[in-house]
C-alpha cells in the first residue's frame, strides 16, 4: 500500500523514531531508506520540531 503510494510517507513510533520510509520520501528528501530508518525524526529533521507537524503528532499520541 505504502510503498506504491506516489506521495511521500514516513511512519513513526511513539518515540518519534522512523519505522518506515516509502520509496516516494526517500526520492524526495533524497536519501537511502535504510539510513533513516530507527532514527529520532526530530535529530534528522531539527527545522520540524516545533512546527505543526510535531504539534500535532504529539497530540495524537497524547490524546488518541
Amino acid at each position: 500500500m505504502f510503498e506504491e503510494n506516489p506521495n511521500p510517507v514516513l511512519i513513526l513510533d511513539g518515540q518519534f523514531r522512523v519505522r518506515y520510509v516509502n520509496p516516494a520520501a526517500a526520492a524526495h528528501g533524497a536519501i537511502e531508506r535504510e539510513s533513516l530508518v530507527g532514527t529520532h525524526i526530530w535529530s534528522r529533521y531539527p527545522h520540524l520540531q516545533d512546527s505543526i507537524f510535531s504539534r500535532a503528532y504529539e497530540a495524537v499520541l497524547r490524546d488518541g
